[in-house]
């Protein structure tokens, strides 16, 4: 194909994912297993569900600024708004927040959410 500049018909939602580990461990401190095991559940099941929770795509970005290997991000393409808010209101997302939200560990940030509507 090719690039137009005419925007596209339908919008896109990005949505970022994102969570750093300000630990001298990196992804080796403590509850950062927790964490991933819950990334990877959520990253699986949007993948196995892509077409009933709306998700076009996705990308992966991993932090390497320090040798720790802090940072991850993870950045999912929706077909819109509601798609996203069905997934925010997931069982499995609600789990994983609320286990945040408990053990509220001081060197692991909580997870960076931007949605931004793209037409």
């Amino acid at each position: 194909g090719s690039l137009g500049n005419e925007p596209g018909a339908s919008p896109v939602v990005v949505f970022n994912l994102g969570v750093q580990s300000n630990h001298p461990l990196g992804l080796a401190a403590p509850h950062f297993d927790k964490v991933g095991d819950y990334f990877r559940a959520l990253h699986n099941d949007l993948t196995s569900r892509r077409d009933e929770l709306g998700m076009l795509s996705y990308s992966n970005w991993r932090g390497d600024e320090r040798t720790s290997n802090n940072t991850l991000l993870l950045t999912y393409y929706f077909r819109d708004v509601e798609s996203v808010n069905r997934f925010a209101h997931e069982e499995l997302h609600r789990k994983a927040w609320d286990w945040m939200n408990k053990e509220k560990p001081a060197h692991i940030s909580r997870d960076v959410l931007r949605t931004r509507a793209c037409v």
